[in-house]
């Protein structure tokens, strides 16, 4: 009886593990010191129609609820633990529907999303600067867009995005 409830711990250590989801990465690194893990709602980072968005921003800012950040700095006695997270990282993305890729010499990203065009279950950003390290941004929301990502992120971009746990992750690259 001992044996049968350890063959069946094992089973289920390894079912779990060979379909990490990213959400139950970014919970199983909130623990690791090596990783900074940014949780913020909507509401938090003031963003808010002051009269300059369009009924487009509108909604897409509408759609958006929350707002999770990963973040990992590579220092030189890290490398190794860098190249390892980076290959669970890709693993768990290829669930994921590649929107864009940027590349240039010091950064390098991608745009994924997961869902249905008119109904994304979240839309996250990888990027990746060899010297200093890597972050992931999942952004959650309700019935967002594939065709709004690119007016959310404008929205976001321009917003004055002043928050601590903002300002921190900012530093780190």
């Amino acid at each position: 009886m001992k044996y049968l409830q350890i063959l069946c711990l094992i089973i289920l250590t390894s079912a779990c593990n060979s379909n990490l989801s990213l959400q139950q990465y970014f919970v199983e690194k909130s623990e690791d010191s090596d990783f900074l893990i940014v949780d913020l709602p909507a509401s938090v980072l003031g963003l808010s129609d002051n009269g300059e968005l369009s009924e487009e921003d509108k909604e897409a800012l509408a759609s958006f609820k929350k707002l999770n950040i990963l973040a990992f700095r590579n220092y030189e006695s890290n490398t190794e633990q860098l190249n390892e997270e980076l290959k669970t990282i890709r693993a768990i993305l290829t669930s994921y529907d590649e929107l864009i890729t940027f590349r240039d010499p010091q950064f390098s990203g991608t745009i994924l999303v997961r869902g249905q065009d008119n109904n994304l279950d979240e839309v996250v950003v990888h990027g990746m600067m060899s010297e200093k390290g890597f972050v992931i941004a999942r952004i959650l929301g309700d019935n967002m867009r594939v065709d709004r990502v690119a007016s959310l992120a404008r929205v976001l971009q321009n917003a004055d995005l002043n928050t601590n746990a903002l300002n921190s992750l900012q530093e780190l690259f």
